[in-house]
């Protein structure tokens, strides 16, 4: 992988790297949405993903970033 692709995530632990999760997972189940014969499971499992992102991680960086929406 690119250093410049690595530097997206950010720092473990960091809003950026928790942006870049919540941002992807997002994309993720809405790409999937689109799709005629779309994989309910998938969609589940990474709105399932993102809910405990966020119930566990997201308050201490609200202020750095808004939530995404799916």
């Amino acid at each position: 992988m690119g250093s410049e692709y690595v530097a997206e995530w950010g720092d473990p632990g960091s809003a950026l790297r928790l942006r870049k999760m919540a941002y992807s997972l997002s994309s993720f189940a809405r790409q999937q949405k689109r799709k005629q014969n779309a994989s309910q499971q998938a969609i589940v499992k990474w709105e399932t993903d993102l809910k405990y992102l966020r119930v566990n991680y997201y308050q201490s960086f609200a202020k750095d970033f808004n939530w995404p929406t799916v």
